[in-house]
C-alpha cells in the first residue's frame, strides 16, 4: 500500500527521453527556419530579375547605363568588347554586365562578364569584356548582346 505522503520515485530520466520530450519545439523551429530561408530566396531571385523601383517609378534602368562598342581581335590575338558605362543614378555604383556573343544564326557561341567598380554618379568609362577562349578571327556575323546588367550602390 502506498502512502499519500511519501511520493513513489518516478523512473530514472534519460538523455533520449529529455530530447524526444522537446521534440515538438525543436522539429518548430527547424520548420521555421526552412520557411524563412526559401522565401528569402525566393525574394532574392525575384528582385534580381524584376525591374528596380527606379525604373518602375520612370527613373534610369541599370540596362540603360550599357553602351556596347566594337568587338575586334587585339594584337595578341585575344577577342575583347568596348563597353561603356554611365552611371545615370544618385549615389556612386558598381556594375556587374553579363554578355553572350552569338552567331549570325542566333546561337550562343561565348559568355563573359565586364565589372565596374565605384563609377561616380553622372560619370561614364569604358571597360574592355575580353572572350575567353576566342581567339583569332572572328566569326563573320557575330552579335555581341548585352544579357544582364547589375548595378548596386558601392560602399
Amino acid at each position: 500500500m502506498s502512502d499519500p505522503y511519501y511520493p513513489q520515485p518516478s523512473a530514472p530520466r534519460t538523455f533520449i527521453r529529455g530530447i524526444w520530450r522537446w521534440r515538438a519545439p525543436i522539429l518548430t523551429v527547424i520548420g521555421v527556419l526552412l520557411l524563412i530561408a526559401l522565401v528569402d530566396d525566393a525574394k532574392t531571385t525575384r528582385l534580381r530579375t524584376a525591374p528596380g523601383p527606379g525604373a518602375i517609378l520612370g527613373g534610369h534602368p541599370p540596362a540603360a547605363d550599357i553602351t556596347l562598342g566594337s568587338t575586334t581581335v587585339d594584337a595578341a590575338g585575344f577577342a575583347r568588347t568596348t563597353v561603356f558605362v554611365t552611371n545615370h543614378s544618385s549615389k556612386t555604383s558598381n556594375y556587374l554586365i553579363g554578355l553572350t556573343m552569338r552567331s549570325a544564326s542566333g546561337s550562343t557561341l561565348r559568355r563573359t562578364d565586364a565589372t565596374v567598380k565605384g563609377l561616380r554618379s553622372g560619370t561614364s568609362m569604358s571597360k574592355q569584356a575580353v572572350w575567353p577562349g576566342q581567339t583569332g578571327r572572328l566569326p563573320a556575323g557575330i552579335v555581341v548582346v548585352v544579357t544582364s546588367v547589375d548595378r548596386w550602390a558601392h560602399i
